[in-house]
């Protein structure tokens, strides 16, 4: 919209200045609006949902390795949620012998 708004004006003999010319009444408040949209909020709104996405497969990823580390270090004959007490008494009963 810049081309067709603004021109040079001859203010005084040789000295030219840049002018908005708006036809309708409510063509600068549109132009203002425009240009807010444009150069700050879309591309925050861009910004904010990239840095969310990237954020969140961040979170996803060290959730899934943290997932599979705790599933590693688990002991192979430990039942769910046994505390790690089976492979505790396999230790002992080895130890005795």
């Amino acid at each position: 919209p810049q081309v067709h708004i603004f021109s040079l004006r001859e203010v005084a003999d040789g000295v030219f200045d840049c002018w908005a010319v708006f036809i309708q009444p409510w063509g600068p408040k549109a132009y203002i609006t425009w240009i807010t949209l444009a150069v700050y909020i879309v591309p925050v709104i861009v910004l904010a949902a990239c840095y969310g996405l990237i954020s969140f497969k961040i979170w996803q990823n060290l959730r899934l390795k943290t997932a599979a580390a705790a599933a590693a270090e688990a002991p192979e004959g430990a039942a769910a949620g046994d505390g790690g007490r089976v492979a505790l008494a396999r230790v002992n009963s080895v130890k005795l012998i």
